[in-house]
């Protein structure tokens, strides 16, 4: 949709809307691909899956033509989840893993790009190589709750330096705003002043901020009605830009 609005130059585009056609990955589209990814390069981890999936009532359908279809589903995508993962990701009121990923991979727009989440389990998988010298291996997940928690930052680097790639205008604020606004949620008035230490111009600063609120980036909210507007970054973002969230461990 960026690239529609960028590139393509017409005069009058917008009658082109009637005739568009958005193609975009749902999560559980994504996961259904990265199981499928998985499956595909062990054969135990395909047969662990397909005993598990089986005893719940659910198939693994399979084709000479692709190979393996795991059905992009809510109920499957949280029973393979279990298998590798856990339900939860950890003990007590810790968040189910299904959501977890969602919240630390999504963008303002609860979108998640295939790569960052590629990355986030094949981080995980090197962490679990690290880690596993000498440990008994009997009984536990594939993946410990811990190695996926650790991944997070080096996918989000990942992901800003697409980003900066993509929106080269943008490098310097993704580079350089921690140094002016390390924290957030931030406020208006602080956001305004770190993004003119990055070098923007004072008459440009709203329309930036609203194409980052249109990209994912930041998402505007208020508490209440009547409070100062403040500004979110999600984490697929924070920890690539080395920022800190308020009240965050």
């Amino acid at each position: 949709n960026d690239i529609y609005k960028k590139e393509i130059l017409l005069t009058d585009k917008i009658k082109l809307n009637n005739y568009r056609s958005n193609i975009e990955w749902t999560y559980d589209y994504l996961l259904a691909m990265l199981w499928k990814r998985m499956m595909e390069a062990s054969f135990e981890l395909k047969s662990l899956i397909k005993t598990t999936l089986e005893k719940e009532g659910y198939s693994l359908a399979e084709s000479d033509l692709v190979g393996i279809m795991p059905k992009p589903m809510e109920n499957i995508n949280r029973i393979i989840l279990n298998v590798l993962v856990g339900e939860k990701m950890g003990k007590g009121n810790k968040a189910y893993t299904y959501n977890w990923i969602v919240y630390r991979l999504g963008d303002t727009n609860n979108k998640i790009v295939p790569r960052s989440i590629i990355k986030l389990f094949s981080v995980a998988a090197r962490h679990e190589l690290d880690e596993m010298e000498g440990e008994n291996k009997e009984g536990r997940k594939i993946f410990k709750p811990r190695s996926l928690e650790n991944s997070i930052e080096e996918v989000s680097e990942d992901r800003i330096t697409d980003m900066s790639e993509e929106y080269a205008e943008y490098q310097i604020i993704f580079s350089q705003l921690k140094n002016y606004c390390s924290t957030f949620p931030a406020d208006e008035q602080t956001l305004y002043s770190a993004l003119k230490k990055c070098g923007m111009k004072e008459e440009n600063l709203k329309t930036v901020i609203d194409h980052f609120i249109e990209i994912g980036v930041l998402k505007e909210y208020q508490r209440k009605k009547g409070d100062a507007i403040r500004y979110h970054i999600p984490d697929i973002y924070l920890k690539g830009m080395k920022l800190k969230r308020k009240g965050y461990r």
